[in-house]
């Protein structure tokens, strides 16, 4: 039985407070710490860090998915007032797949290999809305046109191994659709693509946003692609939020000296391609972080006082760094 609803605002994602451990040999390790972001209706949110910085693991608490040894500490996820965790294993598995839906990076892994690609399109339909394969297939086809994929009839009775990377990734966006989900998570779903085909599939996602009013958030480790495609977007370091914003104030005005670091290991073209300025360092270890702010030790600006938790700084309306010197700091544009 599923939880009460709580008070709907209008949001159809609302995380608060959320963090995650792994249990291992030497105890509990929290990878995600006290995270909270939402999605609106019809907005695209992203979610940007390097590797290790908890964005997938977040994502995966939401689908009710997180792997084996991983456990949820505190916090709340909900799916338009729709309470999604310390829930049965049943209720999440009819979430899955038709009001929440996954794009994954690598789609051809995903793909199941001996499956004609109109049968794993249509699938969603047969599982949570009880029609029959024939008309599901029908459906498929019509999804697989509705991405842009050309010859969908075609298309529909082909296998995954006889797609291209970008047509691989269409087929999983239009798996996505098939239900008509409140939420689209899209994990790196360009990473692997070249860049006109990745130009295609956020043209595609912004189109699905802007014709179905459906809540994208999406992952990614590309700030090109945020600029591009998202409205809001959060700043993850090592398992913890340290910047949110619209992103235009984001892109504009980085405040926190993690956002700059990854705005200026960003490859720029003025006239001549300019030369990257890396941040020095690595991720800590979730079991290794500093005390306080943890990209103090990466930080060139960090002092005494950083050795505590950092605060949430207001720096415009709507835009949040937790960084004690986030007012203060004359960062190089």
């Amino acid at each position: 039985m599923s939880q009460p609803k709580q008070p709907f605002d209008g949001l159809t994602l609302d995380i608060k407070h959320l963090s995650i451990a792994f249990q291992t040999r030497q105890g509990s390790v929290t990878v995600v710490d006290d995270i909270s972001l939402n999605i609106g209706k019809g907005e695209i949110v992203g979610v940007i860090g390097e590797s290790g910085s908890g964005k997938t693991i977040a994502s995966l608490a939401v689908l009710g998915m997180l792997p084996r040894g991983a456990r949820v500490l505190e916090g709340t996820v909900h799916l338009s007032g729709d309470s999604l965790l310390d829930q049965p294993e049943s209720y999440q598995r009819a979430i899955r797949g038709d009001r929440v839906a996954l794009i994954p990076q690598d789609a051809l892994r995903a793909l199941n290999p001996t499956l004609q690609v109109g049968l794993q399109v249509g699938e969603p339909l047969t599982l949570h809305r009880g029609i029959s394969w024939t008309t599901a297939r029908k459906k498929a086809v019509e999804l697989l046109r509705s991405v842009e994929l050309r010859d969908p009839e075609q298309r529909a009775d082909e296998y995954p191994h006889q797609f291209s990377g970008g047509m691989q990734q269409r087929a999983m966006i239009a798996m996505g659709l098939s239900t008509e989900p409140e939420l689209l998570i899209a994990d790196e779903p360009t990473t692997a693509l070249d860049v006109t085909v990745q130009a295609q599939v956020l043209d595609l996602l912004r189109n699905i946003r802007d014709t179905h009013g459906t809540s994208i958030l999406f992952i990614t480790h590309d700030l090109g692609v945020v600029a591009t495609l998202c409205d809001r977007v959060y700043v993850m370091y090592s398992g913890a939020i340290v910047e949110e914003g619209p992103v235009e104030q984001i892109f504009s005005n980085p405040s926190h000296p993690y956002t700059r670091g990854l705005l200026d290991a960003t490859p720029r073209v003025h006239g001549t391609l300019t030369g990257l300025k890396p941040i020095p360092g690595q991720i800590p270890l979730p079991d290794a972080r500093p005390v306080g702010c943890r990209f103090s030790d990466r930080c060139a600006f960090a002092g005494a006082e950083c050795r505590q938790t950092p605060p949430a700084v207001t720096v415009q309306e709507g835009h949040v760094a937790y960084c004690v010197k986030a007012l203060e700091l004359e960062l190089e544009a």
